[in-house]
C-alpha cells in the first residue's frame, strides 16, 4: 500500500518577524530624527544704555521694538526679556527716529541670563554682553557687581565710602561677577585705583536681602557738548 503524506503549508512566523522588524525600523528613525532636533530653550536678556551721551535710544531685538520708553542713561530693560535660544541682532535708534546708530548680533543659549551694555560715545558706539549669574540666594545678604562702563574713566574700584572696597581693578568695559554683600544702606564711592582718588559718589543705596544688583560707572570725567559727567548708577537686576 501506498502512504501518502499532506505537505504541511508554510508556517507564517517568518513573515511576521519581518513585518516586526521593519516597523520597530520605521519607528526607530523616527525617535532619531526627533533626538536629533535640540530645543533651543529660553534665555533671558536685559538691555541696559550705558552710552554717555544726553540723547535717549530706542532698542529693537530681531527687529522688533521692546521698550516702552527710549531709555536715558543707566536705563535699562526690566525685567529681563524671555527669548528663545539662538542669535539676535541688538538695534539702537534714538527715539524719534528708526535710522539705525549702532547694531551687533549676540547669541542667547537657553536658560541663561544676560546683559547687553551700549557703551561709547557718539560715533564710537559699541555693546558688550556678559552672562549674569544669579543664582545664589540669601536671607541676610545682597548680591552686586561693579561694571567700568566710562570710555575715558582709569581703572576703578568700588568700595563703601569711608569703608572697603567691594571690588577693585576695573578697567573699562569690565564687568565683575556678583559678589555677597550684607544687606543694608550704603554710600558707594567710585575711585582711582592708581590714586585712591574719589571721582563719583552715590549716597543712600539701599541694598536688599536677596536681590541682584548692578553698579555702574557712566558718563565721562571729561564731558564734552552734549555728553554727560561721571556718575554711580545702579540696577536691580532680580
Amino acid at each position: 500500500m501506498t502512504t501518502f503524506t499532506k505537505k504541511k503549508s508554510g508556517s507564517p512566523m517568518p513573515g511576521l518577524l519581518v513585518f516586526a522588524l521593519l516597523c520597530f525600523s520605521l519607528l526607530w528613525s523616527s525617535c532619531s530624527k526627533k533626538d536629533d532636533t535640540t530645543d533651543p530653550g529660553i534665555g533671558f536678556l536685559t538691555v541696559v544704555n550705558a552710552s554717555p551721551t544726553v540723547g535717549t535710544f530706542n532698542v529693537y531685538v530681531g527687529g522688533t521694538l521692546k521698550n516702552n520708553a527710549a531709555l536715558p542713561l543707566g536705563g535699562a530693560i526690566i525685567p529681563y526679556m524671555q527669548l528663545a535660544g539662538g542669535s539676535y541682532d541688538v538695534k539702537f535708534t534714538t527715539a524719534s527716529s528708526t535710522d539705525n546708530l549702532f547694531t551687533k548680533n549676540i547669541t542667547l543659549t537657553g536658560s541663561n541670563t544676560f546683559s547687553f551694555f551700549l557703551i561709547g560715545r557718539t560715533g564710537a558706539l559699541d555693546g558688550i554682553q556678559v552672562t549674569d549669574a544669579m543664582t545664589a540666594t540669601s536671607s541676610t545678604q545682597a548680591f552686586v557687581r561693579f561694571a567700568n562702563l566710562s570710555p575715558d574713566a582709569p581703572s576703578l574700584n568700588l568700595k563703601v565710602t569711608g569703608g572697603n572696597k567691594l571690588v577693585d581693578n576695573q578697567f573699562y568695559k569690565q564687568v565683575s561677577s556678583f559678589i555677597p554683600v550684607d544687606a543694608n544702606t550704603y554710600s558707594l564711592d567710585i575711585a582711582d585705583q592708581n590714586t585712591g582718588a574719589v571721582k563719583a559718589t552715590l549716597a543712600g543705596t539701599a541694598l536688599t536681602a536677596g536681590k541682584y544688583y548692578t553698579v555702574m560707572a557712566t558718563g565721562l570725567l571729561n564731558p564734552g557738548a552734549a555728553e554727560q559727567s561721571l556718575r554711580i548708577q545702579v540696577i536691580n537686576n532680580k
